[in-house]
């Protein structure tokens, strides 16, 4: 519960800058013991320009913001 805060430097599980393009980043999250689950995806394209996506569903993750800066 509550706000999180991630980042995510660019770099795969080789430790190696990604490619320009576009990418889906996923947020899943179960609540135990209820066992409610709730997954959300939001669009963003790394390249040369700034990115930023709101996402607000469900219950579990009702507010998801991504923001790409160059």
């Amino acid at each position: 519960m509550g706000r999180h805060v991630f980042m995510w430097n660019l770099k795969n599980a080789l430790g190696e800058k990604v490619k320009s393009g576009d990418y889906v980043l996923k947020v899943e999250v179960t609540f135990w013991p209820s066992r409610q689950y709730q997954c959300v995806e939001a669009p963003i394209a790394i390249g040369k320009k700034e990115d930023h996506v709101v996402v607000k569903e469900g219950n579990l993750i009702p507010y998801l913001e991504v923001r790409y800066l160059p």
